[in-house]
């Protein structure tokens, strides 16, 4: 063992675990002279760091078993809301049971067609609208010039 790791975490512990030190040697200074103290105050200090590991350990079981029993339930309630949205809302909102691929694609085609033809409408009002403004300024230069 390399001694400067042993240094090194002896100094650790004491930096973290500083109030701890200091109860320790209250305790060894109030049972010096006593005999059996010294005895008492590590055997009632290992009781205690005992009993803290068990009780983290009960903890960590205690959360892992909420954690199951939290995923459980996720996983009903995800099943019971696409069991109760998949008829009403399924097919407008994506939810529920997949459509069939040709169904997509034959809505599709027909969606490009809608929108082919009101292009077409589209470009038939800006020609007229061409055709009016090019009028109604013919009509404001013939009503300007003639006065």
């Amino acid at each position: 063992m390399d001694l400067g790791v042993i240094g090194r975490a002896a100094g650790l512990f004491a930096v973290t675990n500083i109030d701890d030190i200091l109860i320790l040697a209250l305790f060894f200074a109030q049972g010096a002279g006593h005999h059996g103290s010294t005895c008492c105050i590590v055997l009632g200090r290992w009781i205690a760091a005992v009993s803290r590991a068990g009780f983290t350990a009960t903890d960590l079981a205690n959360a892992l078993e909420r954690i199951k029993r939290l995923a459980a339930r996720g996983r009903r309630l995800e099943s019971r809301l696409s069991s109760q949205l998949a008829m009403p809302a399924g097919p407008n909102t994506g939810l529920g049971v997949p459509v069939d691929i040709g169904q997509i694609q034959r809505r599709i085609a027909l969606l490009e067609q809608e929108v082919a033809a009101k292009q077409s409408e589209v470009d038939k009002k800006s020609e007229e609208l061409g055709v009016a403004r090019a009028a109604n300024w013919e009509l404001a230069w013939a009503l300007n010039y003639r006065l």
